[in-house]
């Protein structure tokens, strides 16, 4: 990948490391954003996703690889070349805020401008700009004390965008926030990145706030980048099954692949599905979302009910595979409720159907 493929405010990472203690918190990751790109970085905790934001940051350096911004090298330790935060053009939005308590909105909202010694009058219409565009300029003379949550953290969004960064970095912004405000922030943050036309990339740990809000996933797993994609090709095809588990992408089955068919655990009937298994024989993992799980009619199995929940407009079934007390759990939906040792025959839509290799990791977020 050439400095020009990057070119303006894209990112590109490549082989980077940071080790803590022995212990590597990054290990060898490559990433390539483009221009106006709104990445996010998935993954459980300690998967080293803050660790790499921060050396984008340039709030730690790396020990080995680069970071490049746009045509700009801005880390190499093997160059001994490492620009410190203040140097990189970068808006960063923390997840507790960062607002100097005896500060007013606008105070906080031009602390870098003042930094950088910008003019007080060219200053006082960036802050104005800022505010608005985050719905804010009528409480630009409050301290942060005296607004909510969600408000205060507009106010760290209004200061990451008030010198017009090239790039925004965001880390989990929305987790100290109720479910709803997280949903609409998360939308207003998702739609300023994109009329700004800035650069994003947004670590969290929670799977539908990453698939509703980026343009590209890349789910991190004990240091390393272990797919990155599409909201939806990574959500339909993960590429195994701990990255399944992980994004809840359907119920996953542990069993037996033999013979061009899929057994499995328990008394569960067998699935002849010799597209996937592919000649492959030993343990195996089927992946069932909830789509490919279509009840009613004479069905190709039979799955006995283990709870129902209602859900709005229809009804999340939990049945079990096989052995009623003890089957492998398949969840998919149902247009009216359904009691517990009910019997629900389905049909299975195989082109949505997913098998891995070997059984699903014990570190799974089952």
């Amino acid at each position: 990948m050439t400095a020009s493929s990057t070119a303006g405010n894209g990112v590109e990472i490549t082989r980077l490391a940071k080790a803590f203690g022995g212990l590597r918190a990054i290990d060898g990751v490559d990433l390539t954003i483009q221009p106006g790109e709104f990445v996010a970085l998935l993954g459980p905790s300690g998967c080293g996703k803050t660790t790499l934001l921060r050396a984008i940051a340039g709030l730690l350096a790396p020990d080995e690889g680069s970071i490049r911004l746009g045509d700009r090298l801005v880390a190499a330790p093997e160059a001994k070349l490492f620009v410190p935060a203040e140097r990189r053009n970068l808006g960063m939005v923390f997840q507790d805020y960062a607002l100097w308590p005896h500060m007013r909105v606008r105070e906080n909202v031009g602390f870098p401008l003042a930094a950088r010694r910008i003019p007080t009058a060219q200053r006082a219409a960036l802050i104005e700009t800022a505010l608005r565009r985050v719905s804010l300029w009528h409480l630009a003379d409050r301290f942060p004390g005296e607004l909510s949550g969600g408000q205060q953290q507009r106010v760290a969004l209004a200061r990451a965008i008030v010198d017009s960064p090239r790039v925004l970095l965001f880390d989990e912004p929305l987790s100290n926030l109720d479910a709803a405000l997280r949903d609409s922030l998360g939308r207003e943050i998702a739609m300023l990145v994109r009329d700004l036309g800035a650069t994003a990339i947004y670590v969290t740990h929670d799977q539908s706030e990453a698939l509703s809000l980026a343009d590209r996933i890349a789910v991190m797993r004990a240091g390393r980048i272990v797919q990155a994609d599409t909201p939806e090709r990574l959500y339909k095809d993960p590429a195994d099954a701990w990255i399944a588990a992980f994004l809840k992408s359907g119920s996953l089955i542990r069993g037996h692949a033999e013979e061009g068919a899929f057994h499995p655990e328990g008394e569960g009937a067998s699935l002849h599905l010799p597209q996937l298994v592919n000649g492959h024989s030993g343990p195996s993992t089927l992946m069932l979302p909830s789509a490919a799980v279509q009840p009613g009619g004479e069905g190709e199995l039979r799955f006995s009910v283990a709870s129902a929940h209602f859900k709005g407009d229809r009804y999340e079934i939990a049945a079990r595979w096989g052995a009623r007390d003890h089957g492998p759990v398949v969840q998919f939906w149902h247009d009216r409720p359904l009691k517990p040792g009910d019997m629900v025959s389905v049909t299975l839509d195989r082109d949505r159907l997913r098998l891995f290799l070997g059984d699903v990791p014990p570190d799974a977020a089952l």
